[in-house]
């Protein structure tokens, strides 16, 4: 099965901004620890942890994509996105209400 040009593009864009994605939160890791009560030590764990799960995310792609062809696997992972996207905007709006301003009723 040959891969379309566009196909490739997409593949090719989504790996880059999901490495780029490690690299953008470094400088934000102390003052993200800071606001959760975590030590810069624990954040660079964290950081560390966070390479890993690339590495290991990286060859399950590449044994489900030999297990399941192009397409379906398409399909599938696009479908788990958007199923965690989705997921991380309803946890999100629950973590973010409690913080809202509460008005006194005069």
């Amino acid at each position: 099965m040959v891969l379309r040009r566009g196909i490739i593009w997409m593949m090719a864009i989504a790996c880059g901004v999901a490495v780029a994605n490690l690299y953008y939160n470094q400088p934000m890791l102390v003052d993200m620890g800071a606001s959760i009560g975590a030590s810069a030590k624990q954040m660079g764990v964290v950081a560390t942890l966070l390479y890993v799960g690339l590495i290991a995310g990286s060859g399950q792609m590449a044994v489900a994509l030999a297990a399941y062809g192009t397409v379906t696997f398409v399909i599938v992972n696009g479908m788990r996105l958007l199923g965690a996207l989705l997921g991380g905007l309803a946890a999100e709006r629950r973590s973010l209400a409690p913080a809202a301003p509460r008005r006194e009723h005069v």
